[in-house]
């Protein structure tokens, strides 16, 4: 129905334009435009209907394509939470070499959090770094680790977490805080986790003695992997009131596992240069 009302209109503006300049012509007595003008006017050739019917259909093949096409702004179906994290992700096909990686994560050590408003800020200098292969570190004092800072300090991350399944990963801080004596406030500790630039979730605890001289606590965060490398930044801290040694070591659980575990250099990789 379109293209008939299309082709019908086109005609109809075919048939107008030559009449009005049959009408608008003038004839001049003995010359050649006389004989000209007073000619009978020609009626349009065939392959100008042929033209107008080939525009049409373009038309209306346009028209087509744009009802096809869906829209760009369509609501994402329920559960979307738009880019995956496999995207982008080096899967171990496309990875040039495994061993271009190295075991562990590379540990940046920055001063401690001043107050427990400040704990989710990752600060610009660090004091000192090595290379995390797993284990506890001691917020409170970083010695055992190489670093001479005389205060509490926060760890963060970076390098590659590998994933062998695809499923769900999480990784969590286990907490150990001991006190000195009764009557001491307890830490804040705080976790936040990063794939692929993407934030995962940030947690944090106050962590009580409630009358132990050692408390424990968890923070957990969590991600669905594919398999693959993914480029992956941990920051966690406690702030650190007198009396307190506040102690996190970062643990993960695979698709393949039941329970928890303490992460080890097969887990996090590094690059080196």
């Amino acid at each position: 129905m379109i293209r008939s009302a299309l082709l019908l209109s086109g005609v109809v503006l075919a048939i107008h334009s030559i009449s009005v300049r049959a009408e608008g012509s003038v004839s001049v007595p003995g010359s050649l435009v006389d004989s000209v003008s007073a000619s009978p006017p020609v009626a349009p050739a065939a392959n100008q209907f042929d033209r107008i019917e080939h525009k049409l259909d373009e038309v209306l093949q346009r028209l087509d394509e744009a009802r096809m096409q869906p829209s760009s702004a369509a609501p994402r179906p329920p559960g979307s939470s738009g880019l995956p994290f496999h995207s982008n992700a080096i899967s171990p096909a496309s990875a040039a070499s495994l061993t271009a990686y190295k075991p562990g994560a590379l540990a940046m050590v920055h001063p401690g959090p001043k107050d427990t408003a400040s704990t989710s800020e990752v600060p610009f200098d660090a004091v000192g770094g090595f290379v995390y292969e797993g284990g506890p570190l001691t917020l409170s004092d970083m010695r055992g680790r190489g670093v001479r800072y005389p205060g509490p300090v926060g760890v963060e991350l970076q390098g590659w977490l590998r994933a062998k399944d695809a499923g769900r990963y999480q990784l969590a801080t286990d907490l150990t805080v001991r006190f000195a004596h009764n009557g001491v406030s307890g830490p804040t500790c705080f976790l936040q986790a990063w794939l692929e630039g993407r934030a995962l979730d940030q947690r944090s605890v106050l962590v009580s003695n409630h009358g132990k001289s050692d408390t424990t606590a968890s923070l957990v965060v969590g991600a669905d992997l594919e398999p693959g490398l993914y480029r992956l930044r941990v920051w966690t801290n406690c702030t650190a009131p007198q009396g307190v040694t506040a102690i996190s070591e970062l643990l993960i659980k695979t698709p393949a596992e039941l329970n928890l575990r303490p992460v080890t250099g097969n887990d996090l990789l590094h690059r080196e240069g």
